[in-house]
């Protein structure tokens, strides 16, 4: 799920998959990445410039653990 920081408020869910055409993260620039989903593209800003380190953190869950 992802949040309104500002109100704390619930803003919609994402649908988790450990597949890359199913879920994909694009970091556009430092405080800008996107969730990309077949069905919606998710837009999030950063404003500590860690969109590079979220993208890694989504993309290393999404690794088969061996």
């Amino acid at each position: 799920m992802y949040v309104n920081p500002a109100e704390l408020v619930v803003k919609g869910n994402i649908i988790w998959s450990d597949n890359s055409n199913d879920l994909s993260v694009l970091a556009t620039s430092l405080t800008q990445f996107k969730i990309v989903t077949p069905t919606k593209v998710l837009s999030f800003e950063d404003t500590k410039q860690r969109a590079f380190r979220r993208k890694d953190a989504i993309e290393s869950l999404q690794k088969p653990v061996k």
